[in-house]
């Protein structure tokens, strides 16, 4: 959407309108934050909404490069000017004109309508060039609301006007002609051009409206109108006008040969309609076949949007598609992996806890595979949430008993998914020649599955291993541009991709590329919103940064990731993130900062996660030893080196080794810390990380 309004800005000057955010949806506001802060072009943004949108964002009030106007009450004198546009050349009444001004409390809708209403009853006639009330002024009833006053005018209209607006207003804002010939009866049909034109008259309906779909189209003079409208229907009369908009769009759209492109928006009219009659009571075949259909649509979107990596929307669709099946239903079952694993993505862990313990527990009544898988995820979940023990090896051991019960079966997308939570286990403990071949397997079978989303999601977990693991830097780098380049239209494997060969670049000394790159990479994720792997980056961040000497650009990437983990509740990346933060601190001589922090990550940090657990160790070992606690120290940075022997984690390895130097040489044993640095460095060097190498030989040198 960004690209879109700055290609629209290059061409003549833009200003982009938001009618009614304090309805939106918190994406459609991350959206509006995400183009104030990153368009490379000038455009004004005009966001309207009532106050309490500052509730929902008190932020904005202060945002850079914009300004709260807010909008008072109309005058007594600007209430009249609405009402000499309204009436044209003709005078109004000056007691009419007093006792409107007065009701509407400076709203200019209230003008609008009442005045409107008062020339449909005939409260109002023309004589000459004045406006006159029939009867006297004070006898005309003043609706107390707006909303009592748009329902009082919707109930002065004629049956025929009637059954046009309301079902215009299940069509939506603005709506096509078309399809109002399809939702009413036959002899409205015949007369629809005439009702419609009534309407625009009475100030309900705007003509002109332009649209990229065919025929006439038509909007409501406001949203509050079409909420009357709509509000003021049966909820049979909207369910049944629901489910035949769906009808007309679905012959329409296979015509043009468009029906995927609007699945997601049938979806939402399938999932009205079921929802209406669903509040009458219970459901009959019609109503579970409305929920099925609308599931069906919501579903295909949902898992389009997991495959181009946006989890905000795959979670949104996914679960309003489960919501319409009844518990249990196979269909349900099936879907609650992929809405699980979309659930964990942005953080909302209580929701997928409770779909995937609902799978979990129809697992004792032999519904398929999708029960299992959901045992595993759930694993995964209380590890992200900190609730879980010895949680990577009993995902271990619960994967591989499922692979071998699976031998020779023909469900490669099953077995792929088992394959990358496998991978994800192993490279959580360290073990990245596990993690890679798990990963290969996934992808192998994602690739006779035609999965392309599962093809990335494993190659991601498999570029993740090649940079922590053995597999040699130039190496890994070849792999991690060739996933890279595959991903095209997947931002999040293309993200997460691209930030860990800016790390690999890193290691090789080309730091210049490598910011370009994990700049790229935040970029890429931080427009599918707030996610658990867009405030991963850092990560790869700092590990450039370190390298580079600028400590401080490393502590902003990990602060930043930090805070945003912490608002959305998620702790087993949090440590390793507090882990390298506290690193960081060290590294710049603020001990005590870097204490506290390495306390943090040591409270979040699960045993099963080796690199967190490494890393609040050699943090508090180096500042023990620094404090003169030297015994205290050696204790704990060998705990670290004694953890890391047990994996194939080169890279850690190699740097746990550079702290446990520092604390020999804290400790007086300067000859002890030179042999473990040759081990670093032979370490570094077999890896390819070249600029850890250089960063090592200069002191020597020195």
């Amino acid at each position: 959407m960004r690209k879109l309004l700055e290609t629209m800005a290059a061409v003549r000057p833009l200003v982009v309108v938001f009618e009614d955010i304090h309805w939106a949806e918190s994406t459609m506001l991350d959206l509006i934050e995400h183009v104030l802060g990153s368009s490379e072009r000038p455009m004004v943004v005009v966001c309207l909404a009532r106050h309490e949108l500052l509730d929902i964002r008190p932020a904005w009030e202060k945002l850079p490069g914009s300004r709260v106007v807010s909008l008072e009450p109309l005058s007594a004198n600007d209430a009249a000017r609405v009402a000499e546009n309204l009436l044209g050349d003709a005078e109004l009444d000056a007691e009419v004109h007093a006792r409107v001004v007065e009701a509407a409390e400076g709203n200019p809708l209230f003008v609008e309508q009442m005045l409107s209403m008062m020339v449909d009853e005939g409260a109002l006639r023309r004589e000459n060039d004045r406006w006159v009330p029939v009867g006297s002024a004070d006898e005309i009833a003043v609706p107390p609301t707006i909303q009592a006053l748009l329902a009082a005018r919707l109930d002065l209209l004629g049956p025929e006007e009637r059954s046009v607006i309301e079902a215009a207003s299940v069509a939506g804002l603005v709506f096509p002609e078309d399809a109002l010939d399809e939702l009413v009866s036959d002899d409205v049909a015949a007369q629809l051009a005439k009702i419609i034109h009534s309407l625009c008259r009475k100030h309900l309906v705007q003509t002109g409206v332009e649209s990229i779909g065919r025929g006439a189209h038509y909007r409501f003079a406001h949203v509050l109108i079409r909420e009357a409208a709509y509000q003021g229907m049966l909820k049979r009369t909207r369910a049944g006008l629901h489910e035949r908009f769906v009808d007309w769009a679905d012959r329409v759209n296979r015509d043009r040969d468009r029906a995927v492109e609007f699945e997601e928006i049938l979806g939402y009219h399938l999932e009205q309609a079921h929802s209406n009659l669903k509040e009458l009571g219970p459901l009959d075949e019609h109503g579970f076949e409305l929920g099925r259909r609308g599931a069906q649509r919501l579903s295909s979107a949902g898992r389009r949007a997991f495959a181009r990596g946006d989890m905000p929307a795959a979670a949104n669709l996914l679960r309003r598609a489960a919501v319409l099946l009844p518990e249990r239903d196979p269909t349900r079952l099936e879907l609650i992996p992929d809405l699980g694993e979309a659930l964990l993505e942005v953080g909302e862990f209580p929701w997928a806890e409770l779909f995937l313990e609902e799978a979990i527990d129809a697992r004792h009544e032999g519904e398929g595979i999708a029960p299992a898988l959901a045992e595993l995820l759930l694993l995964r979940l209380k590890a992200q949430a900190g609730s879980a023990e010895r949680w990577s090896e009993r995902l271990v051991e619960e994967a591989s008993r499922m692979l071998e019960q699976s031998e020779g079966a023909e469900d490669d997308a099953m077995l792929a998914t088992l394959w990358r939570l496998l991978a994800w286990a192993h490279g959580t403990s360290g073990r990245y020649g596990l993690a890679t071949g798990a990963a290969e397997r996934a992808m192998e079978h994602a690739r006779n599955a035609n999965d392309a989303r599962q093809i990335r999601l494993a190659a991601s977990l498999y570029a993740l291993a090649a940079l922590h693991g053995p597999t040699p830097v130039p190496e890994a780098i070849e792999r991690c541009e060739k996933i890279a380049s595959e991903a095209q239209g997947d931002r999040r494997t293309q993200g997460l991709v691209t930030s860990i060969l800016a790390a690999l670049l890193g290691m090789r000394g080309d730091f210049e590329r490598a910011r370009v790159l994990y700049a790229q990479a935040r970029e890429l994720l931080a427009e599918l919103g707030p996610t658990v792997a867009g405030a991963s980056t850092s990560l790869e961040a700092a590990r450039v940064e370190f390298l580079a000497g600028d400590l401080l650009a490393a502590e902003r990437a990990l602060r930043r990731d930090y805070e945003a983990l912490t608002r959305l509740g998620e702790r087993y990346i949090l440590s390793t993130v507090a882990g390298e933060l506290a690193r960081v601190l060290y590294a710049q001589g603020r001990v005590d900062e870097a204490e506290k922090v390495s306390r943090h990550a040591q409270d979040l940090a699960d045993e099963d996660d080796i690199a967190s657990t490494t890393l609040w160790r050699t943090v508090q070992a180096k500042v023990l030893a620094r404090n003169g606690n030297r015994d205290a120290a050696l204790i704990l940075i060998g705990e670290a080196v004694d953890l890391l022997r047990r994996t194939d984690s080169v890279v850690a390895q190699a740097e746990t080794l550079v702290d446990l130097a520092e604390v020999l040489r804290l400790a007086g044993r300067r000859k002890e810390a030179d042999d473990v640095l040759e081990g670093a460095v032979e370490l570094f060097e077999a890896k390819g990380a070249v600029a850890a190498v250089e960063a090592l030989r200069v002191p020597a040198v020195s």
